[in-house]
């Protein structure tokens, strides 16, 4: 990742930990399926940057749901 994208992760996950986790607060009440649900409609951008932050924060379960996805459309990680 180069530099301004790092930076860019940085700023995300400041804004995660200032809103008080809300999005990762809400992708935890929900199920597998749920979750899916929430996230289909995201950008293949914004997926990855999630998974990022998903990775950090230890939540593998909406790591898993975006990559099933991405493999969906035929991308990857």
């Amino acid at each position: 990742m180069n530099y301004s994208g790092e930076e860019s992760l940085q700023e995300v996950l400041q804004a995660l930990n200032f809103s008080n986790s809300k999005i990762r607060t809400c992708l935890n009440e929900k199920n597998a399926a749920e979750v899916r649900t929430v996230l289909i409609d995201y950008s293949s951008f914004d997926l990855r940057m999630l998974s990022e932050i998903a990775i950090r924060y230890e939540q593998y379960e909406i790591c898993q749901t975006v990559k099933e996805i991405l493999e969906q459309r035929g991308e990857t990680l």
